[in-house]
């Protein structure tokens, strides 16, 4: 089983949903970063769960450096951070059967016996905590060439939030309006009582980006940002810039027309989110992140049991999301994160 992202940074997660302890292992990381503890603490704690919105399991998310940190900085050695897992109840879980909506069922196929069946194993949005902490270091590698990365609950259900000028946003600064998230919450907490999920998307945003940063086709900005949001669990969609239906778009209203104004160039608008043709423009970098409804809901389902090749009516039991977007938004900044630190590190070749 592969789980290696190869680029200028080598990222390699071990470790399942209920085993011990997962690791995330990174070569290539800059040397002399300092570990800011406060913000490692601070993406810890907006990812884990808020107990009138969700029954996910609650975990101390407690992290060591295994290696790569010495005195408080990186040291250039390969970077090894690991969490425990603490609070799991496997017996919530039986063997071949398969929960709708899952990896269950083709990884039973690919895997068999091999497959980790327990709250799905190494598939699981468990492991998303390590990308949490990796992003937050990799924020901290990004602040000395200028960039801040921030996002917001862009939709839940039917409800967006306020509009943004993506060319005069602060990522620093961005969060969603009070009154959207009330209505988003409310959403949340409909669907927990009826048994049910629901979806929702993360928009993030990148604020400093020098232009040019990228290259084309496979080396595109947009590529390594696009491959790397859609390694997130749950994530089904991802988009650049204005929130436009394009196929109805013509060039003359979606182009990012230009002007010089005191002798700098200036774009007049930010439909195109920040990239053209794989290159960052400067603009604000904009991306949104759609994901689908939890899999895992406490409706009666049909469903299979695998090994004795049974139809069967399944009610998923354990500890889940109501809506996994809802507190996605720091595994997007961070997987933005590494993707631009990626890209600054191939400027430096």
């Amino acid at each position: 089983m592969s789980n290696v992202f190869r680029s200028n940074l080598v990222i390699e997660m071990s470790g399942a949903s209920h085993t011990e302890a997962m690791r995330i292992k990174v070569s290539g990381f800059p040397k002399g970063i300092k570990i800011d503890t406060k913000a490692i603490e601070e993406a810890i704690s907006r990812r884990m769960p808020i107990s009138n919105l969700s029954n996910a399991r609650h975990e101390a998310d407690d992290y060591t450096f295994v290696s790569g940190v010495n005195n408080g900085k990186t040291n250039g050695e390969e970077l090894i951070i690991e969490v425990k897992n603490q609070n799991f109840n496997s017996g919530n879980y039986q063997k071949g059967i398969i929960r709708p909506g899952h990896v269950d069922y083709p990884a039973y196929v690919k895997y068999g016996d091999n497959f980790d069946y327990r709250g799905g194993g190494e598939f699981s949005g468990r492991l998303t905590i390590l990308i949490a902490i990796l992003g937050a270091i990799s924020k901290t590698a990004l602040r000395k060439y200028g960039v801040v990365i921030g996002s917001h609950l862009y939709q839940i259900g039917n409800i967006k939030d306020k509009k943004i000028n993506y060319l005069k946003v602060n990522a620093k600064t961005l969060q969603t309006s009070k009154a959207k998230l009330a209505k988003m919450e409310d959403a949340i907490i409909k669907a927990k009582n009826d048994g049910d999920s629901i979806g929702g998307t993360i928009e993030v945003i990148a604020c400093g980006a020098k232009i040019g940063l990228g290259e084309n086709y496979f080396g595109g900005l947009e590529s390594k940002i696009s491959s790397l949001m859609f390694a997130i669990p749950g994530a089904k969609e991802v988009s650049f810039g204005k929130d436009l239906d394009l196929s109805k778009e013509f060039g003359s209203t979606y182009n990012d027309q230009m002007t010089y104004i005191d002798g700098e160039v200036n774009l007049l608008s930010n439909n195109a989110g920040g990239i053209n043709g794989g290159l960052s423009n400067g603009c604000p970098i904009v991306v949104r992140v759609k994901f689908r409804p939890t899999s895992s809901i406490s409706k009666k389902q049909k469903s299979i049991d695998i090994l004795n090749k049974e139809n069967i009516d399944l009610t998923v039991k354990g500890n889940h999301d109501s809506c996994f977007a809802y507190r996605a938004g720091v595994i997007v900044e961070g997987m933005m994160a590494i993707a631009l630190l990626d890209s600054y590190l191939e400027e430096g070749k």
